[in-house]
């Protein structure tokens, strides 16, 4: 009775601890115990408080993940990963691939790359995974995105390029640099213009 009200005034303590030493106390203490699915319970509901900060959650997530591993995690994680982003959208994306959910996974890219406030950085790392696993129409597309806001320097134009001839597709990068090449000319010359009317 009594290692069972401690664990009960622990687990008080985990929940109401702003430093969280009681909950990794907690957590090692239920571990040794035995009492895996209580604590999964208790981590379970813990997720689902709205009062914690994030450094907080994040632990709390973790230790869930690292108990009831990633396909019982799944849930909680694709909130983290659309709450959150970064480093949980991509252990969330990783976890999609260990369980072999190829669909789901490539909704997730696609609407991570689709999001108007997405890094291009992500982007370009969405299109890479997207090319191992064997869509490259759609990160050829991401790739296009990116490249046509870039200047012709630019690395990212080489490596739509680049893309597009391995897909055999020699009349679209034809297309994509004269359509470039027009806009450019265009610009230009609307710059003359706007450069000789001042001028008058």
């Amino acid at each position: 009775g009594g290692s069972v009200e401690a664990l009960g005034e622990i687990a008080r303590l985990a929940r109401e601890d702003a430093t969280d030493q009681w909950f990794y106390a907690y957590v090692e203490a239920m571990k040794k115990a035995g009492k895996k699915a209580d604590l999964q319970q208790f981590l379970s509901a813990e997720l689902k408080r709205v009062d914690l900060p994030k450094q907080r959650r994040e632990a709390r997530m973790y230790a869930f993940l690292e108990l009831a591993g990633p396909e019982a995690s799944l849930q909680e994680l694709k909130r983290f990963a659309d709450a959150y982003g970064g480093d949980w959208a991509n252990v969330y994306d990783e976890a999609l691939g260990k369980l072999g959910r190829a669909q789901e996974r490539r909704q997730f890219l696609i609407a991570r790359a689709s999001r108007p406030n997405a890094d291009p950085t992500e982007r370009k790392e969405i299109a890479y995974r997207l090319i191992e696993m064997g869509d490259r129409d759609t990160a050829i597309g991401i790739f296009k995105t990116l490249a046509d806001r870039a200047p012709p320097s630019d690395p990212i134009v080489g490596e739509l390029v680049y893309l597009w001839r391995e897909n055999n597709q020699a009349r679209a990068v034809a297309d994509w640099l004269a359509a470039r090449a027009a806009a450019a000319a265009a610009a230009r010359s609307e710059e003359h213009t706007s450069e000789l009317q001042s001028r008058l």
